[in-house]
């Protein structure tokens, strides 16, 4: 499990770049970030999560949120496609190109 969890950022990266001597560094540093997370989290105490009241159980945003929500995040990734499309970022590939 442990071997696992340690090789899934290590691979995220190796995919991203080019060459272990790129990517082994990055990878390193998600490993020791994860790790550091890992120890902070054990700072804090364990709780029994709240009770969950009728009045509590409901949709947390109304529809009229929900469909805002999703065309300001479609709007987001358009716009971060076609930046990526026009500076010619290597990981980023058009559709349409033969």
């Amino acid at each position: 499990m442990i071997a696992l969890t340690l090789c899934v950022p290590v691979a995220g990266v190796g995919l991203s770049y080019g060459g272990l001597e790129n990517s082994m560094g990055l990878g390193l540093l998600i490993i020791v970030g994860s790790i550091v997370a890992y120890g902070w989290s054990l700072c804090f105490k364990e709780h029994e999560p709240p009770a969950i009241t009728r009045h509590e159980n409901t949709l947390m945003m109304s529809r009229m949120q929900s469909r805002n929500y999703g065309i300001r995040l479609g709007l987001a990734v358009a716009m971060a496609t076609a930046t990526g499309f026009a500076l010619g970022v290597e990981h980023i590939h058009s559709p349409f190109h033969i």
